[in-house]
């Protein structure tokens, strides 16, 4: 089953509304740390006072743990999307690593 054919089906309408309130949550709370953030589907950007640097994260199923949902940064797998402080974590340091 696709990706597409999976968010199609009823189940797949659940695990979309899912991921939109993990991405939701996680932009509220790197909100709340001064970064800018913007939500699209699956997908938020977080941008850094200054925007030099953004950083942009996915929630997705991961195939090798049951399908739970997980923070992805640049194609790699950042933590389980119950674990939104653990993301931001990793992204404030990303966007801090780009200025230096």
């Amino acid at each position: 089953m696709t990706r597409a054919d999976a968010f199609g089906s009823p189940e797949g309408a659940a695990v979309s509304a899912q991921i939109s309130s993990r991405i939701t949550t996680l932009v509220l709370l790197a909100s709340g740390h001064r970064l800018a953030a913007e939500a699209d589907g699956s997908r938020a950007r977080f941008t850094a006072d200054d925007e030099a640097r953004a950083v942009e994260v996915e929630c997705l199923p991961r195939p090798d743990d049951a399908a739970n949902l997980w923070f992805t940064l640049g194609g790699m797998w950042l933590c389980e999307a119950t674990n939104p402080t653990d993301a931001l974590i990793t992204i404030k340091a990303a966007l801090r690593s780009a200025r230096t």
